[in-house]
């Protein structure tokens, strides 16, 4: 709430923007609320995978290694298997088939390694990958210096209101 003066004389003089300036603080204020107006889990869309995968590359920078960039198809697999996880209720790497099948069917069809990170329960994009950062498997999965790709997907949990299921599926196609 804004506060008011208790006096004019105290008062600041009101600030004029030109239009371009105005409009870019109006983009400013409302960027952040973006994501509900988009689609996926909460809102989130394109735009939250591609930060969560330049998070992972600052990471793989980090560590000596190349970034890997974002696959639809990796993707689509991904959007896939979280449905799957969150229409059962439950984080499996198994649900719909192993791995490799299941990347085969979202298009992938020749690589040379694959890698996924399941997650579920965490509110955003970046603290699933940051949730994976910090533990040692889904670590040695994002800093695999064979993978060359990725995509990631959320699914809410059946009903609103439910806790994300999150899937990152990293590879190296040949």
């Amino acid at each position: 709430m804004a506060r008011r003066a208790s006096s004019p004389a105290s008062a600041p003089a009101p600030v004029r923007l030109r239009r371009p300036a105005a409009l870019g603080l109006a983009l400013a204020l409302l960027l952040p609320l973006a994501g509900c107006l988009g689609g996926g889990i909460g809102g989130v869309g394109a735009a939250d995978e591609a930060e969560a995968i330049a998070r992972v590359n600052a990471f793989r920078a980090e560590n000596g290694l190349p970034p890997v960039r974002r696959s639809p198809a990796l993707s689509r697999a991904a959007a896939d298997h979280s449905r799957r996880m969150a229409a059962a209720g439950t984080v499996s790497h198994m649900l719909g088939g192993p791995l490799t099948a299941r990347i085969r069917a979202a298009g992938v069809t020749h690589w040379w390694g694959a890698a996924e990170n399941l997650a579920m329960g965490q509110p955003t994009y970046g603290a699933a990958v940051t949730s994976w950062m910090r533990s040692p498997g889904h670590r040695r999965n994002l800093l695999d210096p064979v993978v060359t790709e990725a995509g990631m997907a959320a699914s809410p949990a059946p009903g609103g209101g439910g806790r994300p299921y999150w899937t990152m599926i990293l590879a190296a196609p040949r």
